[in-house]
């Protein structure tokens, strides 16, 4: 799989639950479907700016922001993985990298406030609206985000 999607999954896994190791992480990449080497799960920690953060007695890998604060590094993972977006009939259909459904929902609800609801699956988000116009609006302004 692709390196953005390996990296979604890493901020994914270290947003959801406390992740204390690198062994972990690779761990759960490769139940995810993922093959890493502990190389590249070091590249991609570096790379996604992750540090160890000590709470009493447990240390865990976090970033300073939170995940649903899209940043410029989330971003560049989020245009890596989101591989179609168009509107129609009111609504607005975006098709990303299989298993990434969830993860890129959670980032599209911070830039999308105008819908009446958001769905996923593991490849595809749909975003219904009120009427045609506001689907493709937001539509085109996520293209050029993205």
């Amino acid at each position: 799989m692709k390196r953005n999607s390996r990296q979604l999954k890493i901020m994914e896994l270290i947003e959801l639950e406390a992740v204390h190791t690198q062994e972990e992480i690779a761990n759960k990449l490769k139940e995810a479907g993922f093959i890493v080497t502990q190389a590249t799960i070091s590249r991609d920690i570096k790379s996604l700016g992750l540090f160890k953060f000590t709470q009493g007695e447990s240390t865990r890998y976090t970033n300073n922001t939170s995940m649903h604060q899209l940043n410029s590094k989330a971003n560049e993972v989020l245009s890596g993985v989101i591989y179609k977006i168009f509107d129609k009939g009111g609504n607005l259909f975006l098709e990303v990298e299989n298993g990434c459904g969830k993860l890129v929902k959670q980032g599209l609800k911070k830039l999308i406030d105008n819908g009446i609801a958001m769905l996923s699956d593991d490849d595809t988000i749909v975003v219904y609206f009120h009427d045609e116009e506001q689907a493709k609006i937001t539509a085109n302004k996520l293209r050029e985000y993205f």
